[in-house]
């Protein structure tokens, strides 16, 4: 099953990437919204043709696989819900609308936050009980009817939504009210360790990315530029830097952190 789920998530990731800009926001939405209806649906049909083999199968299912497409699917419906209040109201009805939304979501947050801190605690001591199905007919929701309903992947679903939309709430609410920072920091700081910025500056002038009068500038000329670019002052650049290449379990830390903060962000905006 889990290259089956593969395959699919491949699928929709595609097809929502060849979903172009040529649609107006409502019509993007809901276009997405039925990709992953469909996706849904097929994994749905899936599970009928290949029933859970064993526990460990059936939580995963419920608590890894389906609440990936439940999240995109409750998203892309908040947005294209958004998308429409904005069109049929003033701008001042439209900030109520996105105040009552924001309520809402945090009322959410607030009735399901043990659950929320579970599910990111990284721990499994719950999974037996929370992430089995529960047989309940009748519901409406798309992804949890008959036999492979299960409360909590509804919720979690919805809670890994609501997370990336509130940040749409809330800079929304900022445009409107004039709250938005959009001007330049003119007190930029480094915040790292002198070991990533060391790397930084080596990595940055090795690839010939920092130029001064359209020619590269030398090792020691990017140090002069991050410590007037970054206001920070580096004490051992060279002992630093022999010692950043003679790390055994890593020699990029940085990069590996950057990598995984940009596929995080990656993660959060195109789920």
């Amino acid at each position: 099953m889990e290259t089956f789920v593969a395959s699919l998530q491949n699928e929709v990731r595609d097809r929502l990437n060849n979903i172009g800009p040529e649609v107006d926001r409502l019509q993007e939405y809901y276009k997405k919204m039925e990709v992953v209806a469909h996706a849904i649906k097929k994994l749905r049909h899936h599970v009928a043709l290949h029933p859970f083999t064993d526990k460990a199968t059936e939580i995963q299912y419920f608590k890894s696989w389906l609440p990936r497409f439940g999240k995109q699917y409750v998203y892309f419906l908040a947005l294209f819900k958004l998308e429409h209040n904005r069109d049929i109201n003033d701008s001042d009805d439209f900030l109520e609308y996105l105040q009552n939304e924001k309520e809402s979501i945090a009322e959410f947050f607030r009735s399901n936050g043990e659950f929320h801190a579970y599910c990111h605690s990284g721990s499994n001591r719950k999974d037996d009980v929370l992430f089995s199905q529960n047989y309940l007919p009748g519901t409406p929701d798309l992804w949890m009817v008959d036999e492979y309903y299960c409360e909590a992947s509804d919720i979690l679903a919805q809670l890994l939504a609501f997370e990336k939309y509130k940040n749409v709430i809330n800079h929304e609410i900022r445009l409107l009210t004039g709250t938005d920072e959009r001007s330049e920091p003119d007190d930029e700081q480094w915040l790292g360790t002198e070991a990533e910025i060391v790397e930084l500056i080596t990595a940055l002038v090795a690839a010939g990315l920092v130029g001064s009068g359209g020619k590269p500038v030398t090792m020691a000329q990017g140090k002069i530029w991050a410590e007037r670019k970054f206001n920070v002052e580096i004490k051992n650049f060279n002992v630093t830097d022999n010692n950043n290449r003679n790390r055994k379990k890593s020699a990029t830390p940085l990069f590996d952190k950057l990598i995984r903060a940009y596929n995080d962000r990656k993660d959060r905006l195109d789920p």
